[in-house]
């Protein structure tokens, strides 16, 4: 081997030194891009949820509009649900008060638990929606989605509030468990504490119905002046514009005294 190796001349002893210097360079290099990769491969959905937040926003995009163009249906706020196929106004303000009250959505099946969603409607939806880390919801500065006294998500779960009757503005909500605080488990999850009268109810309120938005409210309105108090919530199927559909929509959420 040494005679093999004193056969080379300087010159060629000192490329061949080279040659492996730089294979070992090579490998180092190689090795530290395998490191990184996996390392970022592995990174938590919740930092990952933040930093696509930041994207949105450094970009002009609305939080909850994902780059892939889908809504982030645990984040997204009215005006965005509403760009939605089949979502309006008043549907838009169902998603956010089921969310308020029962969490996150999960999956899509959890979608289908909101009513007037529908199997149909719930199919239109499946290809645009995404059901992401809720982590956005607190915005970059929250450090615990749970932690009641943590202001970025208290003021994140009061916002879908803003949409609300006025009953419900004037609640204090806790993020840990979903519940108003102080109160008890309603019947159903869109159930508000006190349901809407609409013998008194202004025209903004009336207008948080389903199906109900501001034109028909003041027609409800002008019937209850002309007409005198409804007698009962069947009455106002006499309203124009009602029908059984939004009586069916609203029958728990409204009353007459």
């Amino acid at each position: 081997m040494n005679k093999v190796v004193a056969s080379f001349t300087e010159a060629e002893r000192n490329l061949i030194v080279f040659v492996l210097a730089v294979m070992a360079l090579g490998a180092g290099i190689v090795s530290w891009r395998n490191a990184n990769q996996a390392t970022m491969t592995f990174a938590p959905a919740a930092s990952s949820a933040v930093a696509d937040t930041s994207k949105a926003l450094a970009d002009g995009r609305p939080p909850g509009l994902e780059e892939s163009g889908r809504v982030n249906i645990n984040v997204a706020d009215q005006q965005l649900l509403e760009t939605l196929p089949g979502i309006g106004p008043a549907m838009a303000k169902t998603i956010l008060r089921y969310r308020e009250v029962n969490g996150a959505f999960k999956s899509s099946a959890d979608l289908d638990n909101v009513p007037g969603i529908g199997p149909a409607k719930l199919m239109k939806l499946e290809p645009m929606v995404s059901f992401g880390a809720v982590a956005e919801m607190g915005g970059a500065g929250s450090s615990d989605a749970k932690g009641a006294g943590a202001e970025g998500n208290v003021a994140a779960r009061q916002q879908p509030l803003t949409n609300a009757p006025a009953t419900l503005q004037a609640q204090s909500v806790a993020v840990g468990g979903g519940n108003v605080a102080g109160s008890s488990p309603a019947p159903s999850p869109l159930l508000p504490p006190d349901r809407i009268n609409i013998n008194k109810a202004t025209a903004q309120e009336l207008d948080k119905l389903h199906g109900v938005g501001p034109a028909l409210a003041q027609r409800i309105i002008e019937y209850r002046v002309q007409s005198g108090p409804f007698k009962s919530v069947a009455e106002l199927d006499n309203v124009k514009g009602v029908g059984p559909k939004i009586l069916e929509k609203n029958a728990g959420l409204i009353s007459v005294d």
